[in-house]
């Protein structure tokens, strides 16, 4: 593990003398949904009126990443409406998630409900980029997952005399897009496979792309939790609605509670708001701070693509003169997060973050705030931990819901509109990535 710094624990004390985190017996999760078919997978909107109720409801139900006003939102099946009432909770909606028709699954081969790509197919496409475009991507296996498999990602620039290189001090400001920690939410991974096509095929073509190639670096990380994915995409028309990894950590949790919450695993506020000691929640955080394999692997490729910026103090700023930045996809909030997402406190950048967040507002129309804020808390998450440690400008773009196109499976036919949603919010990213606390565009 890198170096713990006295701003996490100075940060971790206060959060832990803040939140009294629920440490129930490891048992089996509530009875999770394995696949979204008509025959018993359903969204309860559960009202929640203060935080101790949201830490229950988190902790003893697979909450999902969706929020309307003071109405959370649960998936389960048809017996958990009745475990939401013995636990103190009233679903006032409910709604069947329902999977295309036959004819929208006609899809090519190594993909999945109707079109959308497996983890195969997706580190396929990385090494075909690469190939087809050897003067502009380089893809680099930065780790193994649980299960053995290969994490890759693309860097793609014009390349250059150290460009692509795993060293902080590369001549180019950088970019890193991170999509499907969570497994379940496939159209994150689609966004990535997009932007990488159009960056690819665009330089020397579009005048945007092209001069952000020959100036900067952007980094794609497109299928974060492989072996999740591996999951997800075995259902194929009805995917399996697995969220963590595959790491059971000697519990004997069955279907989707098997697992590791990978995005709140890591040493950024690690134990406090919106995580859980049982290793069969959709929440639980694992044994200790970066204990994932996927994490470990992660935090290595970031300390290589950009300096510590930050100092050890829990107040201090990343200076004006920064670089880097960091995103990572997620659904179905509709919303644009920044640090801190573990509390609702200021981060010490807070300015530059929510100038950021708010300025992909502008493109994809979502509204932007911290989670604690407009969705929920959630401690030991990827984007608190790469600012947090590096000084890096972070967010999280939740995509949203849209007439036709709801839930973590939009039908294939919703992933171009969801793309053209956001594809500004990324460019506009990578552009800034040379001062995102003073962009100056």
């Amino acid at each position: 593990m890198s170096r713990l710094r006295m701003r996490s624990a100075l940060a971790a004390a206060a959060v832990l003398a803040l939140v009294t985190t629920m440490n129930l017996a490891d048992g089996p999760a509530v009875d999770s949904v394995a696949k979204a078919s008509e025959t018993g997978v359903f969204l309860y909107r559960v009202p929640v009126d203060n935080p101790d109720k949201l830490r229950k409801l988190d902790t003893g139900f697979d909450l999902t990443e969706k929020r309307d006003g003071n109405d959370y939102f649960v998936a389960g099946d048809a017996k958990t409406e009745a475990k939401l009432n013995a636990a103190g909770f009233l679903a006032v909606g409910k709604e069947t998630v329902t999977a295309p028709t036959n004819e929208e699954f006609k899809a090519a081969a190594d993909t999945y409900y109707g079109g959308y790509h497996t983890q195969e197919a997706q580190a396929a496409h990385l090494d075909q980029v690469a190939g087809a475009h050897a003067d502009l991507a380089k893809v680099v296996s930065y780790g193994k997952t649980f299960k053995g498999r290969d994490m890759k990602a693309i860097c793609i620039t014009k390349i250059a005399g150290g460009d692509c290189a795993l060293s902080p001090d590369a001549p180019k400001p950088r970019f890193l897009l991170m999509t499907q920690i969570h497994s379940r939410e496939i159209a994150t991974g689609e966004m990535s496979y997009r932007f990488i096509d159009e960056l690819a095929n665009g330089y020397g073509k579009d005048a945007e792309i092209t001069a952000l190639l020959d100036s900067t670096e952007v980094w794609v990380m497109p299928v974060f939790n492989a072996d999740g994915v591996t999951v997800v995409q075995a259902g194929g028309n009805s995917p399996v609605l697995q969220r963590k990894n595959q790491n059971p950590n000697g519990s004997t949790c069955s279907g989707t509670g098997l697992g590791v919450d990978l995005n709140r695993n890591t040493s950024a506020m690690f134990g406090g708001q919106g995580s859980s000691a049982n290793k069969c929640d959709e929440t639980y955080r694992g044994p200790s701070a970066n204990s994932e394999a996927e994490n470990k692997a992660f935090q290595s490729l970031a300390a290589k693509l950009f300096k510590d910026q930050r100092g050890p103090g829990a107040n201090d700023k990343a200076p004006d003169t920064a670089t880097g930045t960091f995103i990572s996809i997620h659904s179905n909030a509709g919303m644009n997060l920044y640090p801190w997402e573990y509390a609702n406190v200021p981060a010490p950048n807070e300015a530059g973050l929510k100038a950021m967040a708010q300025k992909f507002s502008t493109f994809n129309g979502y509204p932007a705030g911290q989670a604690p804020q407009i969705l929920y808390a959630a401690s030991g998450g990827s984007d608190d931990w790469i600012y947090q440690e590096l000084g890096v400008a972070a967010s999280t773009i939740e995509l949203g819901d849209f007439s036709g196109c709801t839930g973590f499976f939009p039908k294939y036919s919703c992933v171009d509109k969801l793309y053209q949603l956001n594809r500004g919010a990324l460019l506009y990213a990578a552009k800034i990535a040379k001062s995102p606390y003073k962009p100056g565009i």
